[in-house]
């Protein structure tokens, strides 16, 4: 049986190298309670747009696998600590123009949604 948890509010967002082509969001989170042995935890993202993503967790890069309707997944188990930090690193595809003046926050415009997936 999965369980979900979803990583809402707050998220740090800045552009990257003060550019408006990509967004960094930085949120901590403290490990999730009940997780068994032989339970794997995955965390997930829907995004919004055709875009590059670069994903850590705890600083150590995750392989993130596309797996259709407009999300991506990456096992994160191995790396989890009492106290974790998400580091994501988004770029939209084939932008002609800057994002807008204020950076867009988690559910705006790029990512819908950032997901803990827990599994047996």
């Amino acid at each position: 049986m999965a369980h979900s948890i979803r990583l809402r509010e707050p998220w740090d967002s800045r552009y990257v190298d003060g550019t408006r082509k990509a967004v960094r969001y930085r949120r901590f989170f403290n490990r999730p309670t009940g997780i068994e042995s032989g339970q794997q935890v995955f965390l997930t993202l829907r995004v919004l747009v055709a875009c590059s993503l670069n994903v850590s967790v705890n600083e150590h890069v995750s392989q993130l696998i596309p797996t259709g309707d407009s999300a991506y997944r990456a096992r994160v188990d191995q790396v989890l600590s009492n106290r974790n930090q998400i580091e994501l690193t988004v770029a939209p595809e084939n932008v002609h123009e800057s994002l807008p003046q204020e950076c867009p926050k988690i559910g705006q415009q790029l990512i819908s949604q950032v997901i803990i997936e827990i599994e047996d």
